[in-house]
C-alpha cells in the first residue's frame, strides 16, 4: 500500500480521548510547569488501545487475545505499594517487591494506569548472532594456572541458564557420557500444555525424566517423543550455538552443518563449563517466527533462578538477545527486574551489548534556543502496511527541559507540531496510519519522551526539534535572590537528544547524514545488575583485541555527550569475549559457524560458572553480584592501545576475558565467615542468629553535595556501595536483603537516620 505525504494530516488528540486530564502531575525535576498534562502514558500502550478504538490489527509480539476474547497487552509495571492488585491488570509473576508482570486488557490501559507507578507494553526482543576457549585461557591448562590446587575446574555444581530459541536436547554435547541429559529443565514458552505452566500460566515444562525418556527411544525419533506436538529445535537454531559456547562438552564430532566429509569428523571442541547443569528457555515465538517480548524474558530468567533456588546451586543466566527503543539509562522495567533477581547471592545475568554500531539507528545532538535541529528518517521499505508498520523512533531528553516536535512531509510541508504532554495522530483521510507521543517524566528516570510511529514513504522524514528557552530560576534561599533569568539563559548549554530506531534483526531504516555509533547498546543492557559484554575478534593475535566491527558501543545515557570518549566515565559494556566465526554446536547434529556479541556473552557465562565453582570449592561465597562484577571485570586482560581503534574501550570495556586472572581474582578474595556461609545455606528460615563482629549502620540524611531528595542514581550508588562492602544476614530487620532498599529509601525520603544490622565482608 502506498501513501502519499501531501495528503496527510497531524491531529492533536484532546485530553478527553486519552483521559491525560485525570490527574496532576508533580513536577519533580523543577522544570516547567506541567501541572495541566495530567496522567503521561507509555505511548506504545496507549497506542494499542488506539488500535481496539479504530479497529486495527493488535501489535504483533505484544498484543493477543485472551480466552474471553478480550484484546490484552504483555506489560511490565511497577506498583504503587507492595501486594497492590489493579484492576484490569494480571499479575502472573512478582519480580522482587514492586515490579510484577502480566497482561493488561488494552481497551482498560487509561483506567489502570492511574494505579501503578509505571506501567510500560512489553517491548520485542531480537536475537544476537580459531578455537576461542585457549585465546581466552579458559581451557583446563590456563584455569588450573590460575588456581593451583584446584584442578577440574569444569562447572561442575553450578546452573546455566539459557534463555533463546531453539534448544538441541538430542546433541551430544549436552548429554553425559552415559547418554543421559545434562539438561534439568527445558520451558517451551510457544506451546501451551494443559494445564498450563504453573505460577505463569503458559508454555509446557520438560523435566530431565521427560528429556530422558524422549532419547532412550534413540536419536532417529527423540525430537517425536517430546511432547505433543514434538519439540524440535529448527535446524540451525540460535540457542544451540550459545548453548554449547557456555557449556557444551565435546562430545559430538565436528560436521560442518550436520553432514560427513570426505575425511572422518574432528572432535568438536567444549565449552567454558562443560559440566555445568542447565536449564533452557525457549522464548515465546509468534508468527512469522518473531521473538517474543520483554515480559517473556523477564518471566524466564524468574523462573530459572527459581529452579535454582531449588536446585541449591549458584546461577548463571545468558541473555544473548537485545532491544533497540528505550531510554539507555538502566531504568527500564525490566532491568529494574534484573536488579530484583540478583539482589540476592549467587546470582547473575549476562547480556549481549548488541551488534548495530554499523546501522545508522543512533542520532545524538545538542539544541539550544534559536538553533533547531532536523533530523532526516529513511522508513524501512519492507513495512508498507500502515495498519502494522514497524517504522518507529524513539527521543530522549531532559525532563528538566522541553522541545516541540514538528513533523514535515519529505517535499518539506508542514503537518503540524506536537508539545509536550500531547499525542497526536497521522491520518490520509480515511484512517490513522501513524503517531506521534510527546511524553511528559516518565516515572522511572524523570525524563521526557517522544515516541514516533510513520508509514513508509519514498523518500526521508523530516523531524524538527526547537528548544524552549530555559525556565526563570526557582527562588533559593542559599543564593543571591537578584539572580536574573538573563543570566541563566547565558549560560543555556542546550538540550542533550538521543534518538533511537526500533527496529527488527534486519531492519533496513535508518537515519541520513551523520549518526553517531556510540550509545548503541541494547536497551536492556545498559544497568549495573547486568553484565554486558562486547565482542572482538580472535583470529588474528588475540592481544589485538580487535572489536568486532558490530558490536555495539557504549556508554549508557547517564554519560553526557562532551564526556562520552572519556576514559575515566566509560560504564558500559563491562567486558568483552571472542565473537567471531565461533564454532560451536549446531542444532539437529553437528557444527556450525556464527558470529556476534551473543557468542561473546555466552562465553562470559560459562566463565562465571567457573568463578561460581571456584568459589564453592575455596569458601569464597556466597558472593554479592557486586563482587563477581568486580572480580569479572578485574580478571581481564588489558586492553592494548590501538591507532586504527581510538574507542576500544567503549566497545570492548574493561578488557578481554582471561581466565587464568580471573581465577586469581577469585583466590584474592578473603574467605566469607563461617556464619556468612551459614546464613547462605539457612536463607529459606525466617529468623537467623545475630552474627559475630556485626553492627547497626548508621545512614544518615542528606547533607551537603548530594541532592534533596537524593535522585535515583544516588539511591543506586549507596545501594551498590551497601552491597559491596556488607553482608546483610536475613531474618534481621531493615538488614533483610529483600527490604533494606526501600528501607535506605524511605530514610532519604522522610530525612531520618536508618540503622542497618550488617557485618564487613572486608
Amino acid at each position: 500500500m502506498s501513501i502519499d505525504p501531501e495528503t496527510l494530516q497531524l491531529k492533536i488528540l484532546e485530553p478527553s480521548q486519552t483521559k491525560m486530564a485525570l490527574a496532576r502531575v508533580q513536577n519533580r525535576s523543577g522544570g516547567t510547569d506541567t501541572g495541566s498534562m495530567g496522567l503521561q502514558y507509555d505511548p506504545r500502550l496507549l497506542e494499542e488501545k488506539r488500535r481496539v478504538d479504530e479497529k486495527q490489527p493488535p501489535t504483533p509480539r505484544i498484543t493477543s487475545v485472551d480466552k474471553s476474547g478480550q484484546r490484552v497487552a504483555d506489560v511490565i509495571a511497577k506498583l504503587l505499594n507492595e501486594g497492590d492488585k489493579p484492576e484490569g491488570l494480571h499479575i502472573v509473576r512478582c519480580i522482587g517487591n514492586r515490579i510484577v508482570t502480566g497482561t493488561a486488557v488494552a481497551k482498560e490501559i487509561e483506567d489502570i494506569r492511574p494505579n501503578v507507578e509505571s506501567i510500560k507494553a512489553a517491548r520485542g526482543t531480537k536475537l544476537d548472532l580459531f578455537h576461542s576457549i585457549p585465546a581466552t585461557q579458559c581451557d583446563p591448562e590456563s584455569l588450573e594456572r590460575g588456581a593451583p590446587g584446584f584442578p577440574g575446574l569444569d562447572g561442575s555444581g553450578v546452573l546455566i541458564g539459557i534463555v533463546d530459541i531453539g534448544c538441541d536436547f538430542r546433541h551430544r554435547n549436552f548429554r553425559h557420557p552415559t547418554g543421559a541429559t545434562r539438561i534439568r529443565y527445558l520451558w517451551d514458552q510457544s506451546v501451551d500444555s494443559a494445564p498450563p505452566l504453573k505460577d505463569y500460566g503458559y508454555g509446557r515444562e520438560f523435566t530431565a525424566d521427560d528429556i530422558n525418556k524422549a532419547l532412550s527411544a534413540g536419536d532417529d525419533v527423540a525430537y517425536q517423543k517430546l511432547g505433543d506436538p514434538p519439540y524440535v529445535p529448527a535446524a540451525g537454531a540460535h540457542g544451540t550455538h550459545v548453548m554449547d559456547v557456555a557449556a557444551g562438552n565435546g562430545r559430538e564430532p565436528a560436521r560442518f552443518g550436520g553432514k560427513d566429509g570426505p575425511v572422518p569428523a574432528q572432535p568438536s571442541h567444549p565449552g567454558v563449563a562443560p559440566n555445568a547443569q542447565i536449564v533452557f528457555v525457549h522464548l515465546k515465538t509468534f508468527e512469522g517466527g518473531e521473538l517474543g517480548n520483554s515480559r517473556h524474558l523477564l518471566e524466564a530468567v524468574d523462573y530459572i533462578f527459581q529452579k535454582a533456588d531449588e536446585l541449591q546451586m549458584p546461577a548463571v543466566v545468558n541473555v544473548s538477545l537485545s532491544t533497540s527503543g528505550g531510554p539507555h539509562d538502566g531504568k527500564t522495567l525490566v532491568e529494574q527486574g534484573f536488579a530484583a533477581l540478583v539482589a540476592k547471592a549467587d546470582r547473575t545475568i549476562v547480556t549481549s551489548a548488541g551488534n548495530t554500531y554499523q546501522k545508522q539507528d543512533h542520532l545524538s545532538f545538542t539544541v539550544t534556543p534559536g538553533n533547531d535541529r532536523t533530523i532526516h528518517w529513511r522508513t524501512d521499505p519492507r513495512h508498507t502496511d500502515p495498519e502494522t508498520t514497524k517504522n518507529e523512533m524513539e527521543i530522549w531528553y531532559s525532563g528538566k527541559r522541553e522541545i516541540e516536535v514538528t513533523l514535515y512531509t519529505p517535499s518539506g510541508k508542514n503537518l503540524g507540531s506536537v508539545p509536550l504532554g500531547a499525542t497526536a495522530d497521522l491520518w490520509d483521510g480515511k484512517q490513522r496510519v501513524g503517531r506521534i507521543s510527546h511524553r511528559y517524566h516518565d516515572p522511572n528516570n524523570d525524563d521526557n519522551q517522544i515516541d514516533i510511529r510513520l508509514p513508509h514513504v519514498d523518500d526521508a522524514w523530516e523531524i524538527k526539534l526547537a528548544a524552549k528557552p530555559l525556565p526563570a530560576a526557582a527562588e533559593d534561599p542559599k543564593k543571591e535572590k537578584d539572580k536574573k533569568r538573563s543570566e541563566s539563559e547565558e549560560e543555556d548549554s542546550g538540550i542533550e537528544i538521543h534518538a533511537w530506531i526500533e527496529q527488527d534483526d534486519h531492519g533496513l531504516s535508518q537515519f541520513e547524514g551523520k549518526t553517531d555509533p556510540f550509545y548503541t547498546l541494547s536497551a536492556i543492557s545498559c544497568s549495573k545488575a547486568t553484565l554486558t559484554v562486547g565482542a572482538f575478534d580472535t583470529s588474528d593475535s588475540a592481544c589485538f583485541a580487535r572489536p568486532f566491527e558490530a558490536t555495539s558501543a557504549g556508554p549508557t545515557r547517564l554519560v553526557p555527550l562532551a564526556q562520552k570518549k572519556q576514559p575515566t566515565r566509560r560504564d558500559k559494556p563491562d567486558l568483552s569475549a571472542p565473537g567471531v566465526r565461533i564454532v560451536a554446536a549446531r542444532a539437529q547434529g553437528g557444527v556450525t559457524v556464527l558470529s556476534g556479541t551473543s557468542m561473546a556473552a555466552a562465553h562470559v557465562t560459562g566463565l562465571v560458572a567457573l568463578v561460581f565453582q571456584l568459589v564453592l570449592r575455596s569458601g569464597k561465597g556466597p558472593l554479592p553480584f557486586s563482587t563477581i562484577r568486580q572480580v569479572l571485570t578485574a580478571g581481564v586482560a588489558p586492553l592494548v592501545p590501538d591507532p586504527f581503534h581510538p574507542d576500544l574501550q567503549v566497545q570492548l570495556g574493561a578488557g578481554r576475558i582471561d581466565g587464568q586472572i580471573c581465577m586469581q581474582e577469585v583466590l584474592k578474595l578473603k574467605p566469607a565467615p563461617e556464619y556468612v556461609q551459614k546464613a547462605a545455606q539457612e536463607s529459606d528460615q525466617k529468623t537467623a542468629p545475630e552474627p559475630p563482629g556485626s553492627a547497626f549502620l548508621e545512614v544518615h540524611p542528606t547533607t551537603d553535595g548530594a541532592s534533596y531528595p537524593p535522585n535515583q542514581d544516588e539511591y543506586r550508588d549507596a545501594i551498590e556501595f551497601l552491597k559491596s562492602n556488607f553482608w546483610f544476614s536475613s531474618g534481621n530487620g531493615s538488614g533483610d536483603p529483600k527490604s533494606f532498599t526501600e528501607c535506605l529509601q524511605k530514610q532519604c525520603t522522610e530525612g531520618k537516620t536508618l540503622r542497618i544490622l550488617a557485618t564487613p565482608l572486608t
